[in-house]
């Protein structure tokens, strides 16, 4: 048996030295893996990131060429124009004073097709490479491609001041479309490393700009290097092979460090002839790996000496047990006669058992008892015969305590619940005791086994008894007839704060807490005793600490020969029902968040003050555009500023004011007998106050607040009322704007109502076909055709006439009217189109507006669907208005929508464009067909240098995007003829039609058919 267990131990070590190994290599390859792809992952972010910078800088310089030529190519083809003194002045000063606008580029020039310079415009020192460029590859590209659109040149480095650079150039073509010379400008090598710079790479690693001749246009660090071919680069390679992108392990010539570098090539993605290229140095890349490997290798090896030498010893270790244990079994064997004699005269069971556990000898009381005959016991494991008598959960600790027996050597006793044949489980107490060899060494034990059935069951009376008395759920005490406590359980003194024998002798007085009970209380409770037998009631008991607790109390009377000589009191904490009726209180009135006084709260303790005479002022605090700190940081961050703001405002006023969160962003205060003169100081004090910043985590937060004031008892001598009225002049103060505050006055009533019956007239309006559409017309400039019409509702109301649509449209998006009337609007609008169509008149698109609140509904896809199903119109010849501010509240969103709405076939504006911030990026991303030119930029295009620079701007833009444009607010001719030049498609405004009825706008198209 013994060679087995050393056997298979043997063999469990090897196997987990073994799997340890495994388990080194498996890891270092994955972690060997995970290095470079955490490396491969940055290097592809930086150089996204330098793909977005070129694509950034070539667009911009695009559009500043584009611009150039579609304003100046008729002048620079004309000669004549060229000797126009005025003509080249114009030209020279527009290419100076757009210059500064491109900090990249280092100078512009218009060649003619000669290739001769004849406009310039440059920074301090610049010249261009040479003086004429007709021989030069990008100048030869534009000329002989009539569709080359922007070239881009290989490196030129300048002979003034030896700078790189790179030339951008756009083809000029006169009126037939011939080649008439190109504009260049040229962008400096060193702003590309300037960029590289402000990336902070790591000591080691590089960053490369190479063209694909293989030439290095920017290096960082050391751009020194700029200008220097390539012909062995791995890039250069993968260029050849068509690759875009990749990686790729090689050892710099420049400098002799071997990086990894992860490149990108420009060419497909933003039509740009360079490869991007970042590289990290290997060995710093690899630095914790190599790190976790000298590590793995120490440990193992340490580990492999361990398993060696524990292997050693366990088999010098075993070899001397299994020597001594058949020295002791035959030492034993000799003496079991003599043993067995002593054994037979013990009254009790008895048995030997040896060092290792098996029996040796046991006695005639002990077969007796177990059934069983001796032969069936001597030699036999000890654990064999106690796994049927003993529970299996004391079995292992029957193992443990026979071990430290060994160990310690002394006599032990320990009791047992034996299993014996036919009878309930009985326990015996065995006394275990030592058996020394000829040298004192243990060498095995004698035990004896007593049954202690009687013993236990005086035992266990006693200890119900004692148990009822001790883990009863509520305190007991015993008094005797003088109110001494003569016995106390744990739970009543723990429930005081003292020991259990602190108690004891001393007197019931002791503990009664007067403040809560008259001095004669308790011997009133005596007197009463005295006339019965029991008596509850609560009572209010002294702390060791000094505090108070209440507790339900029942006194019961012990009759001894008829008298009374003790009492039994059973005493239940009420303190946790008290704490829960407070906390309740608590939850009432208080709020949760802050700590402060809820509405409830608020109004109950308001109702009360105001049941007092006396001046009280009450304000009325809103937080301003508080949903939009929760939409950007979260309800956690708004929470927590709420918390701050509760704060401050509480530490603000008295002790005697009352301060209450009424929920949500809103708060009051209840300031008691405050001199009207200082309201005011007072109110911007908290203005002041709540406005400063809350910084939550890293992010510094402001807000600022309105404030509505009402005075008592002069604005109302109710809570309701005195609430009611700040809320009015809270309303007011946030119509003129943030952290402003307003009084209560009796004209703030007249106005509210007001706006209810605007708000109610509105509801109505719908139902009683008030609201009528107005037909702007859309002119083509070019031919001064009417191609669209822009539907504009208008209201008639019953008794007030025409109520303009701003004095209606904001109520309507802040009621949620909107909807329906937006509604109403797109079936109107299609109605009527498709009626114009079934007259035969010239088929033409018509425009809505669609709301914020209207674009962000959820089911306005279907609305738009059931305006076009119940009309009969053709999808294309509906065309939906979207402002440029709804776009860009959530680009992520609005690309969902208008995908969803191109998917229906209508046709999709931008409006009030210019007026927003619009993402070029995103601008590009959006499948919309038009953009809308806001009348702020036509109205000045003739008198403002930057009006016209924009609308241009836009145009050039729409132009390359491939989107139709359309200019409102045109009311001169000179308007109409700037937009014309600029290519502009349609426009509208007065100096065609103003808005007018559908019969009007019907007899505007007959004239056309």
């Amino acid at each position: 048996m013994f060679p087995n267990r050393l056997r298979i131990g043997l063999t469990s070590i090897v196997l987990l030295w073994l799997l340890m190994w495994g388990w080194i290599v498996v890891d270092l390859q994955r972690t060997y893996t995970t290095e470079l792809e955490a490396a491969e992952s940055v290097s592809s972010v930086l150089t996204k990131v330098l793909v977005g910078h070129m694509q950034s800088v070539t667009q911009k310089v695009d559009i500043y060429l584009s611009g150039f030529v579609d304003n100046f190519q008729d002048v620079i083809a004309n000669d004549t124009h060229l000797n126009n003194t005025a003509y080249h002045e114009n030209v020279q000063a527009t290419l100076w004073r757009n210059l500064p606008l491109f900090p990249e580029l280092l100078g512009v020039r218009v060649a003619n097709a000669r290739g001769e310079y004849i406009f310039r415009g440059s920074s301090a020192g610049m010249s261009m490479p040479t003086t004429n460029v007709a021989n030069d590859d990008y100048f030869q590209q534009l000329r002989d491609n009539p569709a080359a659109g922007m070239v881009i040149s290989r490196l030129h480095r300048l002979e003034t001041t030896g700078e790189w650079i790179i030339i951008f150039g756009r083809r000029i073509e006169d009126a037939q479309g011939n080649f008439a010379g190109a504009v260049l400008a040229a962008v400096r090598c060193q702003f590309f490393a300037d960029f590289a710079r402000n990336l902070n790479t790591p000591p080691g690693d590089v960053i490369l700009l190479i063209n694909h001749d293989m030439e290095l246009v920017t290096r960082w660090p050391a751009p020194e290097y700029v200008g220097i071919h390539l012909p062995d680069s791995p890039l250069g390679r993968a260029h050849a092979r068509g690759e875009q992108e990749g990686s790729a392990t090689h050892i710099d010539p420049l400098d002799g460090v071997e990086r990894i570098y992860y490149f990108r090539d420009m060419q497909e993605a933003i039509n740009v002839p360079f490869t991007v290229a970042v590289g990290q140095e290997r060995s710093r890349i690899l630095k914790g790996w190599r790190q976790r490997a000298v590590i793995y290798l120490v440990l193992g090896s340490i580990i492999t000496l361990v398993s060696a030498v524990l292997i050693r010893t366990w088999l010098l270790y075993s070899r001397r047990l299994e020597t001594r244990a058949r020295q002791l079994n035959q030492e034993m064997t000799e003496k079991n006669r003599e043993w067995r004699a002593l054994l037979d005269s013990i009254p009790d069971p008895a048995w030997l058992v040896s060092l290792d556990g098996r029996w040796l000898a046991v006695n005639e009381r002990f077969c007796k008892t177990l059934n069983i005959d001796a032969e069936h016991v001597l030699g036999r494991h000890i654990d064999e015969l106690l796994a049927d008598l003993v529970p299996d959960e004391d079995i292992e600790s029957l193992k443990l305590w026979r071990q430290a027996f060994y160990a310690m050597g002394i006599t032990t006793p320990q009791v047992f619940w034996l299993q014996l044949e036919n009878q309930e489980k009985t326990p015996y107490e065995i006394r275990r005791t030592p058996i020394f060899d000829d040298n004192g060494n243990v060498c095995g034990l004698a035990a004896v086994g007593r049954e202690l059935t009687d013993r236990y069951e005086a035992k266990n009376h006693q200890q119900l008894l004692a148990q009822i008395f001790d883990h009863n759920a509520g305190g007991i005490l015993m008094l005797d007839e003088n109110y001494h406590i003569v016995s106390a359980n744990q739970v009543f003194a723990a429930s005081i704060g003292y020991r259990q024998e602190d108690v004891l002798g001393c007197h019931l007085r002791k503990f009664i807490a007067l403040d809560h009970h008259h001095e004669d209380f308790l011997d009133a409770v005596i007197r009463r005793l005295r006339d019965k037998t029991t008596m509850n009631g609560e009572v209010w008991l002294l702390c060791k600490d000094g505090s108070t607790k209440a507790f339900d109390a029942r006194v019961i009377s012990l009759v001894n020969d008829q008298q009374t000589d003790s009492w039994l009191m059973f005493t239940d904490d009420l303190s946790e029902r008290k704490a829960t009726e407070a906390h309740i209180e608590n939850l009432t009135h208080k709020d949760a968040l802050t700590g402060l006084l809820n509405r409830h709260g608020f109004s109950r303790e308001l109702k009360a003050r105001l049941q007092h005479s006396g001046e009280h002022t009450l304000l009325l605090l809103d937080l301003n555009q508080f949903s939009r700190i929760n939409d950007a940081y979260g309800h956690l961050v708004g929470d927590y500023l709420l918390r701050r703001i509760g704060e401050r405002i509480h530490h603000m006023f008295r002790e005697q004011d009352l301060v209450g969160r009424l929920g949500d962003d809103q708060f009051a205060v209840l300031a008691t007998h405050v001199d009207e003169s200082n309201v005011q100081n007072i109110i911007n004090k908290l203005l002041a106050t709540i406005s400063k910043p809350v910084l939550a985590g890293e992010q510094s937060i402001s807000c600022t607040a309105c404030i509505g004031i009402s005075l008592a008892p002069q604005d109302g001598q109710t809570a309701e009322l005195l609430l009611q009225n700040a809320d009015t002049a809270m309303h007011h103060a946030h119509d003129i704007g943030p952290n402003t505050y307003r009084f209560f006055s009796a004209e703030m009533n007249a106005e509210l109502v007001t706006r209810l019956n605007r708000e109610t007239d509105l509801r109505k309006a719908l139902e009683q076909h008030e609201f009528v559409l107005h037909y702007q017309p859309q002119i083509n400039v070019k031919d001064g055709s009417i191609v669209g019409c822009e539907a504009l509702i208008r209201w008639h109301h019953s008794t007030q006439g025409l109520v303009a649509p701003l004095d209606f449209i904001p109520l309507a998006e802040e009621t949620g009217q909107i909807l329906p009337i937006g509604k109403w609007v797109l079936e109107e609008a299609c109605r009527q189109n498709k009626a114009w169509q079934d007259q035969g008149l010239p088929p033409i698109v018509m425009a809505v507006n669609l709301s914020a609140v209207q674009f962000l509904d959820a089911q306005i896809g279907d609305h738009i669907t059931h305006a076009l199903e119940i009309s009969g119109l053709e999808p294309r010849w509906l065309e939906l208005e979207i402002t440029e501010s709804v776009l860009m509240r959530n680009p992520e969103q609005v690309v969902t929508t208008l995908e969803l709405l191109n998917k229906l076939g209508v046709q999709l504006s931008i409006d009030d464009f210019g007026t927003g911030y619009s993402s070029l990026a995103y601008l590009k991303r959006f499948p919309v067909d038009k953009i809308k030119i806001d009348q702020s930029f036509i109205r000045d295009v003739c008198t403002s240098l930057d009006d016209a620079a924009i609308v241009r701007m836009v145009l050039g833009m729409a132009r390359e995007l491939r989107l139709q444009t359309i200019a409102e607010g045109v009311e001169h001719a000179e308007q109409l003829e700037l937009l014309e030049a600029w290519h502009c498609h349609e426009y509208q405004g007065y100096l065609y039609s103003r808005p007018v009825p559908g019969a009007e706008f019907e007899s505007l198209l007959k004239k056309e058919a």
